[in-house]
């Protein structure tokens, strides 16, 4: 018989033995929870090469049963987290029951009743149970927090993970010898302990939410606390964060992790060499990066705090000038997230790896188009509050300008440390934008120009449009070549109707004589490109109603007589909801009905209706009722449909933040307080 002494186990053979397993239930009873690889698609496999000498067929559905119990056990997770769609809620007992029926069916064919893994299997599942329970004594307050110390949090995560030792005890029992066993056991032991605390640690906040005890939350709140989606304000959620991130629990909970993952190696010394020394390392390698990460935030955010500057305003509203208030309102939140750094509008991402991704870490902030964003609304806000935001406005400045791309033809990247993505057209229309309204019009060729020219030598189309991503004519460095290679497999390449309108608008500021040809082109282009309905699609942004904004603001500032406006206008007009907002999906957002305000502001006079007054006051009426103690909440805003350039399945991630729902209230406040003080001259 051949022996299994190395991971073969293909994907697509788990894939084909689920396939013939799923014969027979119906489509929504199925058997694998998504299509995302993991570590359970080849569990035992880890383990093989010290239980030399069992069939491969035999590993392989040990395997495959590892596999529907992971599945099952997950789904489970699910059910008790939280309350499942609708349509998911009634099928999940009944896949449950499915995958562990396949399960068994497997292992019965692999252990006969009176073999020696059952009663060790059985153990598991015991285990299993009594840590849920255990859980739920701490989740409803019968325990309280306090008592979920470090030992029982560690007895916990081995009983709730008791399951993943089946592999090891069935490789045993088929290979006749229990030798290695109680060794790989101890090892896993630690391996479970430890990725048990890290996931507690990227789970906190939804731990906090729904009331799930965990040792990183009992160090936090020894005394429970309130829970729920409405329990806790984002102030408290921020509260809590700085004290898990600032005063070490974070760290700490890392270094236990690391601990946990010495121990695992210590218990493989003098066994053969076996995968699962690799899962270690490489949870090993994430700890350590997270760790690193917290580190250099936390110094980051110190030298940032000493460095920022002062600025304090002193509010003042007209009484008569409803608008003035909202924006003021809105203007007093987005500095208090200033004095924060703007943490909350940073964008995470995980770009994973062993998908070709080359970052010094998996997860990528990006913050370039966000801070570009609100410095652009703090200049705006200068007419309301007067000169003293400009030392906001200065530190945003030089912050954004320390980030640019040290590769030609520079630019600015949304990941600015993510190698395999270029610098694009949207982040640089921002960043000419926000030199030019902010008096700083000289710094644009210097900074702005190398990357721009190569844009429009490069990127242009004959139909006047123009890429998104900005890369040379000649890709000399090998660093291009890679992100060209990425735009075609992962980013996608063509033109972006929202980013062009974004570009077309920031080129009219710039120089409108120098780029006539590029706006003629580019506004040809947008005009083109607009719906039957008015509105205008977006690549990079959820929802019509970003795109009909820079559509309109582009063609209303370089074309005021675009037959575009009044479908565009109208569309807005058309779109409002009862209840005074815009939103989408037939419910109304704070972001949604601000963008909707500004695109609406912009209607040039012989567009304009004196009742879009009556519908901005409806929707001004709607922000004031939608106002919370933190500001506007955080909507639906940026868009990735990660897998759609390489034509693989589709998966849209999403980006919302408070801080820039409560941006761009603040900029439509400020329009239109501006438009009817215009209105009452």
């Amino acid at each position: 018989m051949q022996s299994v002494a190395r991971a073969d186990f293909a994907s697509d053979l788990l894939s084909s033995r689920l396939e013939e397993l799923q014969q027979g239930w119906p489509p929504a009873v199925r058997l694998l929870l998504s299509a995302d690889a993991s570590i359970y698609d080849y569990h035992p496999y880890l383990f093989a090469p010290a239980f030399p000498g069992v069939e491969p067929r035999k590993v392989e559905s040990l395997a495959v049963a590892a596999r529907l119990f992971a599945s099952f056990i997950f789904l489970s997770d699910e059910a008790i987290d939280g309350p499942a769609e609708a349509a998911f809620g009634p099928i999940a007992p009944l896949r449950s029951a499915a995958m562990q029926f396949e399960a068994y069916r497997l292992l019965n064919e692999l252990f006969p009743a009176g073999s020696g893994f059952w009663p060790r299997f059985g153990g598991y599942l015991r285990d299993l149970a009594e840590s849920c329970v255990i859980e739920a004594e701490f989740g409803s307050g019968r325990r309280p927090w306090r008592q979920f110390t470090e030992d029982v949090a560690k007895g916990v995560a081995i009983k709730k993970a008791a399951i993943a030792k089946a592999s090891v005890t069935g490789l045993a029992e088929l290979a006749g010898d229990a030798g290695p066993a109680r060794i790989l056991e101890s090892a896993v032991d630690h391996y479970n302990v430890a990725h048990q605390l890290f996931d507690d640690l990227h789970d906190w906040k939804k731990d906090l939410r729904r009331g799930q005890p965990s040792l990183v939350l009992s160090r936090l709140l020894p005394d429970g606390g309130p829970f729920g989606a409405d329990a806790l304000s984002p102030e408290q959620v921020g509260g809590i964060a700085r004290k898990l991130y600032y005063e070490g629990h974070a760290t700490h909970v890392l270094r236990m992790s690391l601990v946990e993952l010495g121990e695992a190696d210590a218990a493989l010394v003098g066994l053969p060499p076996i995968l699962f020394g690799d899962a270690i390392a490489g949870l090993r390698r994430r700890c350590q990066d997270l760790e690193a990460d917290i580190s250099r935030i936390v110094a980051q955010n110190a030298t940032r705090a000493k460095a920022q500057p002062s600025v304090r305003i002193t509010t003042r509203v007209v009484a008569d000038r409803p608008w003035e208030g909202i924006a003021w309102t809105a203007l007093d939140h987005t500095l208090a997230e200033w004095r924060r750094g703007f943490g909350e509008a940073r964008h995470l991402m995980n770009f994973p790896w062993d998908q070709g991704f080359s970052g010094a870490t998996e997860v990528q902030a990006g913050d370039v188009f966000q801070r570009s964003l609100l410095a652009e609304t703090l200049c705006e806000s200068k007419g309301l509050a007067g000169p003293e935001l400009e030392p906001a406005v200065e530190h945003e400045i030089t912050y954004l300008l320390g980030r640019m791309q040290t590769q030609p033809p520079g630019g600015w990247s949304y990941f600015p440390e993510l190698p395999e993505l270029p610098a694009d057209a949207d982040d640089l229309a921002q960043m000419i934008r926000l030199l030019c309204i902010s008096d700083r019009r000289e710094l644009v060729p210097g900074k702005c120009d190398p990357a721009l020219l190569a844009l429009l030598e490069t990127g242009a189309h004959p139909d006047g449009s123009l890429e998104t991503w900005i890369l040379p004519a000649q890709l000399r460095l090998q660093s291009q070549q890679r992100q060209a290679h990425f735009v075609e497999l992962a980013w996608g390449s063509g033109p972006d109707p929202e980013v062009m309108a974004n570009l077309l608008h920031a080129l009219h500021l710039y120089d409108a004589t120098r780029f006539a040809a590029a706006l003629e082109r580019g506004l040809n282009f947008i005009e083109k490109t607009q719906a039957a309905d008015g509105s205008w699609s977006s690549t990079w942004y959820h929802g019509p109603f970003y795109g009909v904004f820079v559509a309109t603001r582009a063609l209303a500032a370089a074309r005021p007589s675009s037959r575009s406006l009044r479908p565009a206008i109208e569309f807005l007009r058309t779109s409002q909801l009862p209840d005074g907002g815009w939103g989408v999906g037939g419910d109304a957002d704070a972001l949604s009905t601000s963008l909707a305000l500004l695109a609406l502001s912009s209607a040039p006079p012989d567009i304009a209706q004196g009742a879009d007054g009556d519908r901005a006051s409806r929707a001004r009426r709607w922000l004031e009722a939608d106002h919370r103690a933190e500001g506007w909440g955080g909507c639906p805003f940026i868009k990735m449909d990660v897998g759609r350039a390489s034509g693989g399945p589709v998966v849209t991630v999403l980006y919302s933040s408070r801080t820039i729902t409560t941006a761009f209230v603040l900029r439509a406040a400020l329009a239109w307080d501006l438009r009817d003080a215009g209105s009452a001259c």
